[in-house]
């Protein structure tokens, strides 16, 4: 019953675009592409079916009522962060099937020496290595290492204990996505400024020094976590981390060759930043290494390992913004945001796309509100004096902030977990909005300045 209310409530929002009057920029093709696209976005944030099938429906959709041509519809599939995001996971995949990131894990939260305040920066610095090692692609076995330890120590989901440990985990596992270089977040953002202007690009680099002062964001909140919202003054029994690091045995050859492989990849992305390689080649071809003679990471089993979902989706986002510039949606998105932001002042448009983004992603996925106001929004921010690339960076700085886990499918998989309840995550979710948006123009746009983003 609750799923058939899911589906007439799809159904109602889906078909609202094609009750308003066609215009010269609201055209009916750009109804079609709403209704549509609103449509597969809703299936995977009601829950309605996988996001594999979502990306079908959408692709289909497309195609069947002849939005654009087939040629724009599936164009997303020749995208490099396509093939980007699928060696991206190989290589997840590969350091999850040789233990390396539980070692790591279990590793750094040994070292706690009993004390709940340490092990949540333990679980925290776990974490930020995972991202960095996978480039911000291990999320989904952290989150299942995450409800080991909740486990393992007898802590009861949702209770205060439990959510200390979670919300540093999703702290540095997700979080990084605002500056750490990830395909699917700087990937998406390097698509989307591409298709705005060509001569511009976001390597390794350059997404590092835009996003950095994150890093201070994540270690304010993640003093708050330990020292407030989840304050705790009890001891750790360690034993069950040292228990589980101990079954592992000595380090294998194939953990080592793992390390060497992800290290090469994060050794390629830094040289391409000074040395103009395609920063894309780290993860387009560098993981397929592991399947060489001699080196003998790869298997069926890491190819069985990866969520193929993931990609489906994550490409059917980017057909959203490939298709939707087609039929002329940037124009008119740009038209109805413009006069909202124009006479403002700089903070007040950083502000003012800041807000933008974060309601359309309560609709929207990340990716999905990359391509679809990336386009639209740069030209706005010209039309004003603001550089591209300012415009689109307050965008992908936001996108992982979240109100409820539906927004973002990373929080989804500790959700799915039954990690926290929602009460708690849309309470400390919405308190990390308030401090971001004030962080961003108090630090971000300042630090813009100084280094010429804007």
């Amino acid at each position: 019953m609750k799923n058939v209310k899911k589906w007439i409530i799809l159904i109602l929002i889906s078909c609202i675009p094609l009750f308003f009057t066609e215009t010269a920029l609201f055209t009916h093709q750009i109804k079609l592409f709403f209704t549509i696209t609103i449509a597969s976005i809703l299936l995977v944030c009601f829950d309605l079916t996988d996001s594999l099938i979502a990306s079908i429906v959408l692709f289909l959709g497309y195609s069947i009522f002849e939005v654009a041509d087939k040629s724009v519809i599936f164009l997303s599939w020749g995208n490099d962060m396509t093939w980007m995001l699928i060696g991206s996971l190989v290589l997840a995949s590969i350091l999850e099937q040789t233990g390396v990131m539980v070692r790591c894990a279990y590793f750094i939260i040994c070292k706690t020496n009993g004390s709940y305040a340490k092990m949540i920066w333990g679980v925290y610095l776990a974490a930020l290595f995972v991202a960095f090692l996978t480039s911000v692609t291990g999320f989904p076995l952290f989150a299942t290492l995450v409800f080991g330890i909740c486990s393992g120590l007898g802590y009861k989901l949702g209770s205060k204990e439990a959510n200390g440990i979670v919300f540093a985990a999703m702290t540095g596992g997700i979080a990084p996505f605002a500056w750490i270089y990830n395909p699917i977040n700087a990937g998406v953002g390097a698509a989307v400024v591409n298709l705005f202007d060509s001569s511009l690009s976001i390597s390794w680099l350059s997404y590092l020094t835009t996003g950095l002062p994150w890093l201070l964001f994540d270690l304010i909140w993640m003093l708050l976590i330990s020292h407030v919202f989840f304050r705790c003054k009890m001891n750790v029994d360690t034993a069950f981390f040292k228990a589980e690091y101990e079954k592992l045995g000595p380090v294998r050859l194939e953990e080592k060759k793992a390390v060497c492989l992800a290290s090469l990849v994060v050794a390629y992305l830094i040289a391409s930043s000074f040395l103009t390689l395609p920063s894309s080649y780290a993860f387009m071809l560098l993981p397929w290494l592991a399947f060489l003679p001699g080196v003998k990471l790869g298997s069926d089993r890491v190819l069985r390992g990866i969520n193929y979902s993931i990609v489906f989706f994550t490409v059917a986002c980017l057909s959203i913004g490939s298709v939707g510039v087609s039929v002329g949606v940037d124009k008119f998105i740009s038209s109805m945001v413009t006069p909202m932001l124009q006479g403002l002042s700089e903070l007040g448009y950083v502000a003012g796309v800041w807000s933008i983004a974060a309601i359309s992603n309560l609709l929207l996925t990340p990716v999905a509100v990359t391509t679809a106001l990336g386009v639209p929004i740069m030209q706005i921010g010209i039309d004003l004096g603001i550089p591209p690339l300012a415009s689109l960076f307050t965008i992908l700085m936001n996108v992982s902030n979240v109100f409820m886990p539906h927004e973002n499918t990373a929080y989804l998989m500790y959700f799915a977990f039954g990690l926290f309840t929602m009460k708690d995550f849309i309470k400390y979710n919405t308190i990390r909005m308030i401090l971001h948006i004030i962080f961003m123009l108090l630090v971000i746009v300042p630090w813009w300045n100084l280094t010429g983003v804007m």
